[in-house]
């Protein structure tokens, strides 16, 4: 497998017949983007390019992580109704309060308070993370919040330095 512009196209219209198929071309389309993001365009870097053995290790380390995690693709509240068990953990990462670019749904401030009400309900236990921003803080104040300083790098043109809150019970 080279990594090659006109390969990566192909392999954005053609996402493959097996699982493991897709999620090796799923990996190889994300690791040969744009900040991460297939529909950004093909990664072009004179200082730093990934490898195809280094995509490969990548690959194995992907599947040996996520070997017993399970991904849904549902609304956040009946992803709650299924799986919510005493063992179970969940990692929500919601639309940020005030960031309508960056997602194709976002929360208006009732989803955000709805929640907060159903993550204090859950018999188990759960993580996120949030912009900073004072309905947030007010919302989870109860909670542990940890404050991660990081550099924007989504949007090289507005790469800037912002707060990340990590709350959990």
């Amino acid at each position: 497998m080279l990594l090659h512009r006109a390969e990566r196209k192909h392999w954005m219209d053609y996402p493959g017949e097996t699982d493991i198929q897709r999620a090796a071309r799923w990996i190889m389309v994300r690791l040969s983007g744009y900040q991460g993001c297939a529909e950004r365009g093909f990664r072009v870097s004179h200082t730093h390019n990934i490898s195809r053995d280094r995509m490969i290790e990548l690959m194995f380390e992907v599947s040996r992580r996520l070997s017993s995690v399970l991904i849904e693709c549902l609304p956040w509240q009946r992803v709650f109704d299924l799986y919510d068990r005493p063992q179970t953990v969940f990692f929500c990462d919601p639309p940020y309060v005030g960031d309508q670019s960056s997602y194709c749904y976002n929360f208006s401030e009732a989803d955000h308070r709805e929640l907060c009400e159903r993550l204090h309900r859950l018999s188990g236990h759960w993580i996120f993370t949030y912009g900073d921003h004072p309905m947030i803080r007010d919302l989870y104040a109860d909670c542990r919040i940890d404050e991660v300083h990081r550099i924007r790098t989504i949007n090289q043109a507005k790469r800037c330095d912002y707060v990340e809150l990590i709350i959990r019970p």
